[in-house]
């Protein structure tokens, strides 16, 4: 129609704001309409009134876009004047974007400044002159002429606000050089892959961070580094966009910083974002941990177990979606301790028997687990007064030091770490570590 056409390279904003132009223009062709068309005066007055409002706003955004002309940065003055390192022979041909318009800008500006500060004691004159002059078309009357005045500087300002936001926030985009874009495009595509392969790296220590969240005293503090940055990188992508590991990285992350039921939610999310199967353990493992924490501080029996079924139904979840036996044996390994935390000690004492009974595969990993049964099974035995076979356990246990930050009112009941330094029969290493811990 106008001779524009819409460009895939131009934005939806920019498009918006060429179609406020236009209307702006049919506006005036519709107050023509009326006041070639229509005789009565009440509708001669809208007629007028439009065309006033919208030669108005044109001449205000005339003003305002000579005012928010974007200014050309300096240029390489050794590529007019031939100085530098230029090589004849490797120089290619290249054409910059005329800057007559900017100059042009730059002149009227300055121009109308000037003329304005000189005449502006002849500025109110001029304006009644303009008002009686619009209110002619208007009926004539001293209302007209006010009205006619009100007009023109309401909406010329309107139009100098609009068409000067518009030049300052998007002509600059479009007088821009194409080999400018381009180079934008590159810097953040290149900024995309720097982000993915820095999130990545971050990812694969966060994943050995996550292996077992109750060894976190142990854990490298390069992969507790690592597992920061993932879940800062995971925080500043759109929550759309996060994946079932995404949402896991924040899970982990907080259950590190003792935010337990936020834990909860981030896990929750990621079993409902379809993880990979392998994944399954992780989670269900980490909100078993998690719900198991959540228990009230003055619990006892008869009160709320919400904390302990669910803590049970996800270990249980866990141990069933294992994608390895020693990760079967750690999740059954915790539920003995909620099972110890509800005071259900016969059920503590049946499971820590079944995970003891793989000792004989051997191995570091399935060691570790059997002696953290042995410690669940003593302090089961211990609670209810079995000081015999709580002695067996503990003397079989084959690095009892390595389990140190268990034996802690938070961790273990106070009345069994106290037991424990009472009984009698202990090998020379454990009653050495339980006097020590005592």
């Amino acid at each position: 129609m106008f001779g524009f056409t819409s460009s895939a390279n131009r934005s939806e904003k920019d498009q918006e704001a060429f179609k406020t132009l236009f209307a702006v223009i049919i506006v005036g062709l519709f107050g023509i309409i009326f006041y070639a068309a229509v005789p009565d005066p009440s509708y001669s007055r809208l007629s007028v009134g439009l065309l006033v409002a919208a030669a108005s706003m044109a001449s205000g955004g005339f003003l305002g876009f000579l005012f928010g002309m974007p200014r050309a940065t300096a240029r390489n003055q050794a590529s007019h004047n031939g100085g530098g390192n230029n090589d004849g022979a490797n120089s290619k041909p290249s054409v910059e974007p005329s800057t007559n318009l900017e100059q042009i800008s730059d002149w009227l500006t300055k121009i109308l400044v000037g003329a304005g500060l000189t005449q502006i004691n002849k500025i109110p004159g001029k304006m009644k002159e303009l008002g009686d002059f619009i209110a002619c078309g208007m009926g004539g009357t001293d209302a007209d002429r006010a009205f006619a005045v009100s007009l023109i500087v309401f909406f010329g300002v309107c139009g100098f606000l609009a068409v000067f936001l518009w030049t300052r926030l998007y002509m600059a985009a479009l007088l821009e050089p194409e080999a400018v874009k381009n180079l934008r495009k590159e810097f953040s595509e290149a900024d995309e892959r720097t982000t993915a392969i820095v999130k990545k790296l971050a990812q694969s220590g966060a994943e050995r961070a996550m292996e077992d969240p109750l060894l976190s005293e142990q854990q490298a503090p390069a992969d507790k580094a690592q597992l920061e940055i993932a879940a800062q990188l995971v925080k500043n992508e759109s929550a759309s966009q996060r994946s079932a590991t995404d949402l896991m990285i924040l899970a982990f992350h907080e259950f590190q910083a003792q935010n337990y039921k936020a834990a909860v939610e981030n896990a929750e999310k990621a079993l409902a974002a379809s993880p990979r199967p392998e994944m399954l353990w992780k989670i269900h493992n980490l909100l078993g941990l998690c719900y198991h924490w959540q228990q009230p501080p003055n619990w006892k029996p008869g009160d709320d177990l919400s904390w302990f079924n669910n803590a049970k139904k996800h270990y249980e979840e866990a141990a069933r979606n294992k994608n390895s036996s020693s990760e079967e044996l750690l999740s059954q390994a915790n539920l003995c301790f909620v099972y110890l935390d509800a005071q259900k000690y016969s059920e503590c004492e049946a499971l820590a028997q079944k995970v003891i009974q793989n000792a004989k595969a051997g191995g570091g990993q399935t060691d570790s687990l059997c002696d953290l049964a042995r410690i669940a099974l003593a302090t089961a035995k211990v609670l209810s007064g079995d000081n015999t076979t709580a002695v067996e356990a503990l003397n079989q246990t084959k690095n009892i030091s390595a389990f140190e930050y268990l034996f802690n009112p938070d961790d273990l009941p106070p009345r069994a770490i106290k037991g424990f330094s009472t009984l009698a029969g202990l090998s020379p290493e454990v009653e050495a570590f339980v006097k020590r811990i005592g």
